[in-house]
């Protein structure tokens, strides 16, 4: 981003209004690393830009910068300006007015791209136009919206990264223990984890009660620098984090999900609702004081807006991650859940599903005295017998490891538990695909599919040990089936 930005402040025939980027760039490059182009990247806009009708701005959420470890993103950086920011620009000019950055020089994605809200609600004793966000790292923030000025920010779920917002300089006060790459063995456990305590699921404020309904979750990751010999996709180079996923994870945390409504004045919880799942799907407050969530289980569920009480209940077959919607079709009011897994929360199958919940992409439509009964549904998945046999417990153990590591994960699942989306489950991968593997992974034979090469990151015996580890995935999943339904 910064490169072309850069050559269009110095192109003389540029239009004058355009000419209000140089003086954000010129902050910005102060900021980062020495030569930081050669090293790193980063701060792009992946989910929140919020448009304010009243001040007629623009409010952007901004990601992380990359690599991961700050010590491979260059000498000498600061805050690396404008990654996990929330940035405000004039809507009709993009002329820079205002940035808020959540997390300076973050090591641990923790992204400033979640759902950005703007209100008015009143703070002692006079109505205050706000920004209010709830990015990854568990903090939940309240800006003035015409001047980015932060007005308060307390944590809404556990974290250990960092004690507190400093309220004068705007900063999080940090606990040293959090930067692994500053600990002599690079390890440490980080709450939340890279999956955040918020992530893309969109929450909602009521005026009617003052609260925002937040689907929140409760996770930790340990990193640890040199893990790895290879550079790996998530963390970028020898950076591996352990999510907690897999049988052989070192991470003991007991990772939750949670509906919070919590109270932006105050900055505290007013209730919350366990769920068994920690990814759940996005919110909905209306004026009749209700709050309707869908969970990764398949329930939609309304709740009291006050007391979180549940009120309804409705199990949907398919697991829910996007957030309802509320329409109005001839006077009547609709309420319209998307269910069905898919996108990113695909790759997370047991944490954002279970297998009463992988029913079919459907657009339910409730109101108040509908009587149509949601058409069945049965699935039963069928895993063809492996062609190939179990390898050495070892070699499986490695390749567990690298399908993390290379990156693997992040198309085909953790665990290689693939149960939904068009990318496929590798635990049903054909005599044919075992065959080429090699031919598909390392010498790109399906690129026009999609498929990547790896040649420059994984070798040989790494291709052996991951392949290994999905042929016995495979093997778990043919064996946990009924004799009765197994293919030969």
């Amino acid at each position: 981003m910064f490169p072309v930005m850069t050559l269009v402040c110095g192109t003389p025939r540029i239009k004058r209004r355009t000419r209000t980027l140089c003086v954000p760039i010129a902050m910005a490059a102060k900021t980062w690393g020495e030569q930081w182009w050669k090293h790193t990247g980063g701060g792009s806009v992946w989910e929140a830009m919020t448009f304010d009708p009243k001040l007629k701005l623009l409010y952007i959420g901004t990601d992380s910068a990359k690599s991961l470890n700050p010590k491979e993103r260059g000498e000498h950086r600061g805050d690396e300006l404008f990654t996990n920011s929330i940035v405000a620009v004039d809507a009709n000019t993009g002329e820079y007015k205002w940035h808020y950055q959540t997390t300076p020089n973050d090591a641990w994605d923790y992204n400033a791209t979640m759902h950005i809200m703007v209100a008015d609600i009143a703070i002692h004793g006079a109505t205050r136009r706000v920004v209010m966000q709830a990015p990854k790292n568990g903090f939940f923030y309240v800006l003035d919206a015409s001047t980015g000025k932060l007005i308060s920010a307390n944590n809404f779920v556990p974290v250990n990264w960092a004690s507190r917002i400093d309220l004068k300089t705007g900063r999080p006060v940090e606990m040293p223990d959090a930067r692994y790459y500053a600990h002599s063995d690079g390890r440490a456990l980080v709450v939340p984890g890279p999956w955040g305590a918020h992530n893309w699921h969109a929450m909602s404020y009521s005026p009617r009660t003052g609260l925002v309904y937040i689907p929140a979750m409760d996770s930790a990751a340990l990193f640890e620098v040199g893990a790895s010999t290879e550079k790996a996709l998530l963390g970028g180079g020898a950076l591996r984090i352990d999510h907690g996923f897999g049988k052989d994870t070192e991470l003991h945390y007991k990772a939750t999900g949670r509906l919070i409504a919590w109270d932006p004045v105050s900055q505290k919880e007013r209730w919350h609702r366990n769920a068994e799942l920690r990814v759940n799907g996005g919110v909905l407050s209306t004026g009749g004081d209700l709050v309707f969530e869908g969970s990764g289980t398949g329930e939609i569920t309304a709740y009291k807006a006050d007391s979180g009480a549940p009120l309804w209940s409705m199990a949907t077959g398919s697991a829910i991650q996007a957030a309802p919607a509320a329409v109005m079709v001839d006077g009547e009011q609709i309420i319209l859940v998307p269910a069905g897994v898919g996108g990113a929360m695909s790759n997370l199958s047991n944490y954002s599903s279970t297998p009463k919940s992988r029913g079919p992409a459907r657009l339910l439509a409730f109101k108040l005295g509908g009587k149509v009964e949601l058409p069945p549904y049965s699935y039963t998945e069928v895993f063809p017998k492996p062609p190939r046999p179990r390898a050495d417990i070892e070699l499986v153990r490695t390749g567990d490891r690298l399908f993390e590591d290379k990156g693997c994960s992040l198309c085909h699942a953790e665990e290689a538990i693939r149960d939904s989306g068009r990318v496929p489950d590798l635990r049903k991968a054909s005599a044919q695909v075992h065959d080429s593997f090699a031919a598909i992974v390392l010498g790109g034979a399906r690129q026009s599919l999609g498929m990547p090469s790896f040649a420059g990151s994984v070798t040989p015996q790494d291709l052996a040990a991951i392949q290994a580890f999905i042929l016995n995935q495979a093997w778990d999943a043919y064996e946990a089936q009924p004799a009765s339904g197994r293919k030969p």
